[in-house]
């Protein structure tokens, strides 16, 4: 069957920068503290991030996607005539897909169905683990679904009917689509087939975690505890990786090879240089 599938960077087009911070806002006083607590592992957030999304980059690549497009404002620049009847994939830019995505999600896009979604999967970095919903037990993502582990079909009901106001780089974020595909946790809205092959990974790396959210492991005042953590995550693969297919599990070893490089052992920044 012929078929277009996009993949979509879930992002605006100024995020990957490294732009000056500003001291009066508090999420980018968020951000410095993010930023400091990585430079006492010897980690430049920007360079290191920019290693990481090139490799889930190449991901996209060899996915064999008919376009990968880097940012939500393109989408948004899109008319419904070029869109129609296309499937969408939306994802962070440091997250990871298949090899043989296109070849394995091709056989279950038929004619009445608008969303394909299948296990969601977490590369937890603070844990060293693969959390997910068919790999641990009682696992609830907030919201139902998530961006990075569906496909969902370019309809006129998505583009004009549902939520008219907002531009369809909006209606992809997560609590949003999945208020489009399900009307309730139990309910869907639309067509859905579920499936179980693992398509995708969601790469919680080092760098995605605020001190804020695990003060406990992630602290410049905890640094012994978040060196134990960091060399865990770039020494030892993580709990459940037999659960992957070995395209997958490549990618942990480049990516623990990637911290590697650029601090081999977690240790203060000037004993890294």
């Amino acid at each position: 069957m012929m078929m277009n599938v996009y993949a979509v960077k879930r992002l605006k087009t100024d995020f990957n920068s490294d732009r000056e911070l500003d001291k009066n806002s508090p999420h980018d006083r968020m951000l410095r503290n993010h930023f400091d607590v990585l430079s006492a592992l010897g980690i430049d957030f920007w360079s290191t991030r920019k290693k990481i999304t090139d490799l889930a980059n190449d991901t996209l690549i060899s996915a064999n996607f008919n376009h990968v497009y880097s940012n939500l404002d393109v989408l948004d620049n899109l008319s419904f005539e070029q869109l129609e009847g296309s499937w969408v994939y939306f994802t962070d830019d440091d997250d990871w897909v298949t090899d043989t995505f296109i070849s394995d999600i091709s056989q279950y896009i038929i004619d009445d169905v608008e969303c394909i979604v299948w296990p969601h999967i977490r590369y937890h970095a603070i844990d060293n683990a693969l959390i997910g919903s068919i790999l641990t037990e009682g696992y609830d993502p907030t919201p139902k679904l998530q961006s990075n582990h569906c496909l969902i079909k370019i309809t006129s009901d998505l583009f004009f009917n549902w939520e008219p106001e907002l531009p369809l780089s909006e209606k992809c974020q997560h609590w949003n689509l999945s208020n489009y595909v399900y009307k309730d946790e139990k309910t869907e809205r639309i067509n859905v087939r579920n499936i179980d092959d693992i398509l995708s990974l969601w790469n919680n790396t080092i760098l995605s975690f605020s001190w804020h959210m695990h003060p406990d492991s992630f602290s410049i005042n905890v640094l012994d505890s978040l060196k134990a953590v960091y060399s865990s995550y770039i020494n030892e693969m993580p709990k459940n990786f037999d659960k992957l297919n070995p395209y997958l599990i490549s990618l942990i070893k480049k990516q623990q090879d990637i911290f590697k490089q650029d601090c081999p052992d977690g240790l203060p920044v000037m004993a890294c240089r």
